[in-house]
């Protein structure tokens, strides 16, 4: 009669050799990486369901995969031009799906990566409205909107960047009060 404690570490031993020899070391189809203009259609049919949302629900799964999607192809294709416009949409869905810390490393990574991209300035902006506007941490706000002054000072969001700064810690009721004020000053 056979031992069945000598036969089961046989049996999976020549369990494995057969499959490690069907396979020919070859990477499943499935697991191969995408090419570029691959990833650029994955990513057009990804946002494009995600927009297709009547329901106006955000598909929270699919939109973690896009940003997911979004990531991926910047670490795979890091020179291709449309990097940094994807992770400026990683960021910004990032934020609709409460992770306002991760939309912060995004844009960062954005910055630092692209550097002078057309979305730099506006991430450095996002950063101070992040982290005024949902962080509530109006020293680093601060910081990042006088950052953002200081190096973008011809940008269109100067004046809401020196307005958002004048207007650190204010509650919506005294910035009512205040606008009031002001039109009724503006009237006399």
């Amino acid at each position: 009669m056979l031992d069945i404690k000598k036969i089961s570490p046989l049996f999976f031993g020549i369990i494995i050799a057969i499959f490690v020899s069907c396979n020919n070391g070859k990477v499943p189809v499935s697991k191969m990486p995408l090419s570029n203009s691959q990833m650029h259609e994955l990513i057009k049919e990804k946002e494009t369901l995600l927009k297709s949302d009547l329901t106006n629900q955000k598909n929270k799964p699919l939109a973690e995969e896009l940003v997911k999607i979004y990531t991926d192809f910047v670490t795979t294709f890091p020179k291709d031009t449309l990097c940094p416009e994807y992770l400026f949409k990683a960021a910004d869905v990032s934020r609709g799906l409460g992770r306002a810390l991760h939309a912060v490393e995004l844009y960062v990574k954005l910055i630092d990566k692209y550097p002078n991209s057309e979305k730099a300035p506006l991430a450095l902006f996002l950063q101070g409205f992040i982290f005024d506007n949902e962080l509530n941490d109006d020293k680093k706000a601060a910081e990042l909107y006088e950052s953002f002054i200081k190096k973008y000072p011809n940008n269109k969001f100067v004046k809401d960047a020196e307005f958002s700064i004048k207007n650190l810690g204010k509650s919506d009721e005294q910035l009512i009060e205040e606008f009031e004020k002001n039109q009724s000053k503006n009237k006399v």
